[in-house]
């Protein structure tokens, strides 16, 4: 398995930003770099989302990390932690 970046063209909050989607290996499986990091207490959600590639939509993918955000917090884990 190999790491890929995915991009996608669409303004976000103005023409200068785009979505950048970074794919990695993670326990014998490809997941989203940033699930991994809301749920490990390490990034909080701060943007209007995207639609995944798979089709999952924006809102089902927020209200998925905004689950794994207060799973992290729950557990205390990283940031959420200190």
């Amino acid at each position: 398995m190999t790491s890929s970046v995915l991009t996608k063209w669409e303004n976000v909050y103005g023409p200068d930003r785009k979505y950048c989607l970074v794919v990695i290996p993670w326990e014998g499986r490809e997941i989203y770099l940033h699930e991994l990091l809301v749920a490990k207490g390490l990034a909080r959600i701060h943007t209007r989302g995207a639609n995944l590639p798979q089709g999952r939509g924006y809102q089902d993918q927020k209200s998925f990390l905004k689950g794994l955000e207060q799973d992290a917090r729950e557990k205390k884990v990283g940031a959420w932690g200190l």
